[in-house]
Parts: C-alpha cells; structure tokens; sequence
C-alpha cells in the first residue's frame, strides 16, 4: 500500500517570483505534510524559455502524481500537458493588467508579446483557503 507522503508533488510559481515566495511556500508547508513537496524554479522571460527550464527540470526528477501551478506556473502545465494538473489563479485567457502593461516600457522590454498572463486575484497569490483546497483535492484523489 502506497502512503501518502510517498505522493510526489511538484509546484511552480507565478511570473516575476520564485519558489521562495510567500505563497509558494504557504502552499507548500500546507502539502508537506501529507506528501513529498518538490519545487520548481525559473526564470522570468520569453514563454519558450521558461516553459524549456521547467521541461528538464521535471526530465531530472523522479515520476510524481501531482503538478500544481501558480499563475504562470499553471499556465506553463497546460503548455507542457502535465498529468495531476492543478492550476491556481492561472488567467488562460489573459487580464486586463496584462493588457495595460503592453504599452509599459518593461513589459516591452522583457516580456514577450506573445501573452498576457497576469494574476488579476485581489491576493495575488496563492491564499490560505486556495492552499487547504489544494490539500483536499489530491487528498480525495489518492485516498486508497
């Protein structure tokens, strides 16, 4: 019989953050300890470039059950088709904050022009009530 701590999660911030930010690491001390919680790093930048730096990030990991992004982190799952994809305040289809940003200098310096995918959630992040959420829902799905 498999334990739920032997269940492999792996999680994956939003755009212009890292696995060190607060809400990554309030999802995570919600999930630890119930299951064995990876985290992802990358860098911000063109869209093919980070979807590439979590892509062999997960190559050198071993299988896990549970895929869970923040933002742009979800939207780089769905790009990737990742199986156990779960996607936390991730805009699929952009947001207004994303679109306003088009005519900042940053955003056309940095940002490519290809997405809009910005978090438009008062929090902007991953809150305490999204993270026990989280829990339940691979809870239910690993119950044996």
């Amino acid at each position: 019989m498999i334990t739920m701590r032997r269940v492999r999660v792996v999680l994956v911030h939003g755009i212009l953050s890292s696995k060190y930010s607060k809400s990554i690491q309030r999802l995570k001390a919600t999930l630890d300890p119930y299951f064995e919680v990876h985290l992802l790093q990358y860098i911000s930048g063109p869209f093919p470039a980070m979807v590439a730096q979590v892509k062999f990030q997960l190559m050198l990991m071993p299988k896990f059950s549970f895929y869970v992004g923040h933002s742009m982190g979800g939207i780089i799952g769905y790009h990737l088709k990742q199986k156990g994809l779960i996607t936390v305040n991730s805009p699929f289809i952009g947001s207004d904050r994303g679109y306003h940003l088009q005519n900042n200098d940053f955003y056309q310096r940095v940002l490519p022009k290809t997405y809009d995918y910005w978090d438009d959630s008062k929090s902007h992040g991953v809150t305490q009530t999204q993270s026990q959420e989280v829990l339940r829902y691979i809870r239910s799905k690993t119950k044996t």
